[in-house]
């Protein structure tokens, strides 16, 4: 308006039946019906429009806006062109009295308006970027899979998502102060280094491992990790993102599958009772760790268990307990065996059936125990099995 010498100026978008103004200048109006618009003609020839006095311009000499308020007489807009080269309104200068803009006025007309569709255009596509961000923040912190951004210089992590923190057991605040190589595995963290080292270098852009980590409580976990650089708009490539698969369970069936293989093989090859039991007691461990477990064998008398297997007993507690004769109140397994039925005992402190072997299981810190005996085919028994636990409980 300033530089047009107007009273009046506005940014004008035409939509399908009115014109409503952006921002105007001298004029109280929030918008006007379209077939009545000065600006639906600018937008219908794609080029700027003069009306120097609409009073005697045939098309617009009897339009109600020239009639009757605001009292058009003057007009110029140049039109609002979208990169995609669609007119989506103008912007115009408008006065009450017949006038003439110079060359100098209508060229700064034209490059303000180039001016407005530049500032139109940045701020949809800042809202596109906003919408954008927030799309990736809320797949980011709702996946169903562990993401993290790793600085590649130290192999600290920059970004964690929920799902990594609960596989980790991590509040977020706790995995951001670590990086890759202290929550990894031990006898993974070579392979890992190396990993790091190639992306640093530049060798490598992506990689894909199974690992293991170790969670806050030290437990072991497996993982399948993609792991990507992310390069920016200045080409640099000093971060990650890393796809963390849990596959705990999968490892967990395939060591199962595996030993249970190496079992039979081991039965139908005729190896030694003793190292086939040792097997059968390695999946007990795997299916319940951190749970001491026993087979114990009836001898030829029927009146005796000898020892047949353990897992995680104190050797000075097998020989103790080898031999041992069957009895109502003899521990879980002697009693098991005596009573041709499972015997679980919550707490050996307390229990009637291990006051003789109390002293021996507390040595041993051996907290509670459930047995079970142990048929062939012709329910004749065989012997008993059972597991400890170093705490009471069933």
């Amino acid at each position: 308006a300033h530089i047009c010498g107007t009273p009046i100026s506005l940014i004008s978008l035409v939509a399908e039946d009115r014109q409503w103004f952006k921002s105007k200048v001298g004029i109280a109006a929030k918008e006007t019906p379209r077939e009545i618009s000065f600006c639906a003609h600018t937008l219908a020839q794609g080029e700027m429009l003069i009306v120097e006095d609409a009073q005697l311009d045939t098309r617009f000499a009897n339009n109600p806006l020239v009639t009757e308020d605001p009292h058009v007489r003057f007009y110029a807009g140049a039109p609002l062109i979208s990169p995609d080269k669609h007119v989506l309104g103008t912007l115009c200068v408008i006065d009450h009295e017949p006038r003439t803009l110079t060359s100098d006025q209508l060229e700064a007309l034209q490059t303000l308006s180039r001016q407005v569709m530049a500032q139109l255009e940045l701020r949809r596509q800042t809202r596109r970027l906003q919408k954008s961000e927030s799309l990736f923040r809320n797949v980011f912190e709702h996946a169903s899979t562990g993401i993290c951004v790793i600085d590649l210089k130290n192999g600290e992590f920059l970004e964690v998502n929920q799902h990594f923190c609960d596989f980790l057991g991590y509040t977020e605040a706790e995995l951001l102060k670590q990086n890759f190589s202290t929550i990894t595995h031990p006898e993974d963290i070579g392979e890992s280094m190396k990993m790091l080292r190639g992306f640093q270098s530049g060798a490598i852009s992506e990689f894909r491992v199974e690992k293991r980590y170790l969670r806050k409580d030290q437990q072991e976990v497996w993982a399948n990790v993609d792991v990507s650089t992310v390069q920016g708009a200045d080409g640099d490539t000093s971060i990650s993102i890393g796809i963390i698969d849990d596959i705990t369970e999968r490892k967990a069936s395939e060591e199962q599958a595996q030993l249970h293989n190496q079992v039979l093989k081991m039965i139908a090859s005729g190896d030694p009772l003793s190292t086939t039991l040792d097997s059968l007691l390695k999946i007990i461990e795997n299916q319940s760790p951190h749970t001491p477990s026993s087979i114990l064998l009836l001898d030829q008398t029927g009146e005796h268990l000898n020892h047949g297997s353990a897992s995680g007993l104190d050797e000075d507690y097998t020989k103790a307990i080898d031999g041992v004769k069957i009895g109502s109140n003899v521990g879980s397994c002697g009693t098991a065996a005596y009573l041709r039925k499972p015997i679980f005992v919550e707490d050996i402190a307390h229990d009637e059936q291990w006051k003789d072997y109390r002293d021996l299981a507390d040595k041993h810190k051996l907290r509670a125990c459930w047995s079970t005996p142990i048929f062939n085919e012709s329910k004749e028994l065989l012997g008993t099995f059972a597991i400890y636990s170093r705490h009471p409980g069933l």
